[in-house]
């Protein structure tokens, strides 16, 4: 016998229709959880029930070992903190998050593409294709409709592009065929979206400075580096992003690295963080090197130090 519907009426509306877990208002995506079932069946009151989305609900399914899962009173703290934040309009009951959801794609694309030359990081699909993911994985339970995409008036150009992102997205299990032209994100593709999403939270929860700082990296231009001093090819990268850069000479000293060690480079039309990656992978010897953004200022260092910090 399922869940009394006045029961999931009144849960739905003290969430917000947002998932009690991650927050986010997910309106045709919620399941209601028993948080305990006993030996004779789950108990339907309402303090044992919460509602969470697919991806969710799949995790507080999730057997660990290594790593903490969800517990009962972790579930109904985490459900009571989402009722509490929607009744004070800290969450807006049924609110859409359209615009940070915008910002997010916005986000991620930004340094999806700003890493696709890089041979070591660069994304399995195209940023492209994540934009599509996401934009139909957050359409409310919306299948995508290639006939919507692809009119008459598309030139083979477009048509291609198009076609190449949905192959993308079928190859790697993300999205599937229905019927006709419709296709629907599978329940992999679902999770990609959570966790690129949850990526771009994070990327979009740094200090104001540092994301400025990383939007002037993905600036495109050519480098030319030939016996240049490694001091002086910094502050070159210095002067043409408008940054600032700490550079941390000790550690690169005793990497075996100096002020003086020549970098040999030639780039076309690639962002300055990409050159400044090769900068440092052209002159690094047993250590290598590398550089995070903080408060709006790149610290060059070895890899080794950047780790404990």
């Amino acid at each position: 016998m399922g869940i009394p519907e006045p029961l999931v009426n009144e849960l739905m509306v003290k969430c917000g229709r947002r998932c009690c877990i991650c927050r986010r208002f997910n309106p045709l995506h919620l399941q209601v959880h028993h948080i305990e079932k006993g030996p004779t069946g789950a108990d339907d009151s309402p303090d044992n029930l919460i509602a969470v989305c697919v991806t969710c609900h799949s995790s507080v399914h999730t057997q660990t070992q290594l790593t903490r899962r969800f517990t009962p009173d972790e579930l109904k703290m985490h459900r009571d903190e989402v009722f509490r934040l929607v009744s004070d309009g800290t969450l807006r009951e049924g609110e859409d998050d359209t615009d940070e959801f915008e910002e997010l794609i916005a986000e991620v694309v930004s340094r999806l593409v700003g890493c696709a030359d890089e041979e070591s990081v660069s994304p399995p699909i195209s940023a492209e294709a994540i934009e599509q993911l996401l934009r139909v994985a957050q359409a409310g339970g919306k299948m995508l409709d290639m006939s919507q995409s692809i009119t008459h008036d598309s030139d083979i150009r477009e048509i291609s592009r198009v076609k190449d992102t949905l192959d993308q997205l079928e190859q790697h299990d993300l999205m599937a065929w229905v019927g006709g032209a419709l296709y629907r994100v599978t329940h992999q593709g679902y999770l990609l979206a959570d966790q690129v999403l949850a990526a771009g939270s994070s990327l979009r929860g740094e200090d104001e400075d540092s994301r400025r700082v990383r939007k002037q990296l993905q600036a495109r231009r050519s480098f030319e580096f030939l016996g240049i001093a490694l001091e002086a090819a910094i502050k070159y990268i210095t002067n043409v992003a408008g940054v600032n850069i700490h550079t941390k000479w000790a550690f690169l000293n005793a990497a075996g690295v100096s002020r003086d060690s020549e970098v040999n480079v030639t780039l076309g039309e690639v962002t300055i963080e990409k050159a400044l990656r090769v900068i440092l992978e052209d002159v690094s010897g047993a250590s290598p090197l590398g550089f995070y953004v903080d408060d709006g200022v790149i610290t060059i260092s070895t890899m080794s130090d950047l780790d404990q910090s």
